[in-house]
């Protein structure tokens, strides 16, 4: 059951554009803080805020298309 669902993340992941996928790596699976994940991105920290919300949102939906596609 894990594997499969490291693999919808996965594929949802790749759903997503560069910027969307990048915030939620760094804040999420690479357990960025805020500010770290500002840095690596090079943009204000409200941005990353901002960025995560939205990159969340749309994270959810894609999955619930891995879901039905699978």
């Amino acid at each position: 059951m894990q594997s499969m669902d490291r693999a919808r993340l996965r594929s949802a992941l790749t759903r997503l554009d560069r910027k969307d996928r990048d915030v939620i790596v760094y804040r999420y699976l690479l357990e960025f803080s805020e500010a770290e994940t500002a840095d690596a991105l090079q943009c204000p920290v409200g941005t990353v805020k901002s960025r995560s919300s939205r990159a969340l949102a749309r994270l959810r939906g894609t999955l619930g298309e891995v879901r039905s596609d699978g």
